[in-house]
């Protein structure tokens, strides 16, 4: 018995000093071909792959951070009006449950699989004629610290 609480005890503090303390740095997408920065682990690695019509960048260094940039032109200079269609999107998918923070630029949202909840954000930004829609990667089921940290990150 004494194994396993000793077990526990060092998982725990092994999540716990990696979780949500890695430093983030400015990350400069020019080279990427966009004339924008986020916040990012300092060593993360960026994919980016262009479909024409819209541009996808995926930003990660693990599981604990990883950030999806979907960045297709628009013609409406309107946050809010983008900002309620991705809205309607979101309200509109089969287990979307509540939005948990509304601001002018993004929201937090809630999902209920089967009594599992998890967490999901958009957060948007008009630069010219570009929108920027940012989420959590699809890599699965978010707690909702976890997408809070990722969500104030983008959001400086």
């Amino acid at each position: 018995m004494t194994f396993i609480y000793r077990y526990s005890f060092f998982l725990i503090v092994l999540f716990s000093c990696n979780s949500g303390n890695e430093k983030l740095v400015l990350t400069d997408l020019l080279s990427h071909g966009e004339a924008i920065k986020v916040m990012a682990p300092k060593d993360a690695h960026i994919i980016v792959d262009d479909y024409g019509l819209i541009k996808d960048i995926i930003i990660t260094d693990s599981l604990d951070y990883s950030l999806q940039i979907f960045i297709s032109r628009t013609n409406s200079l309107s946050m809010s009006k983008e900002l309620d269609a991705q809205k309607e999107i979101v309200r509109n998918a089969r287990f979307f449950s509540k939005f948990v923070v509304e601001e002018d630029e993004g929201f937090i949202y809630e999902k209920n699989i089967d009594d599992d909840l998890r967490y999901d954000f958009r957060y948007i930004r008009i630069q010219a004629d570009k929108q920027y829609v940012f989420q959590p990667s699809l890599s699965g089921g978010h707690n909702e610290e976890h997408v809070r940290r990722i969500y104030e990150a983008v959001k400086q």
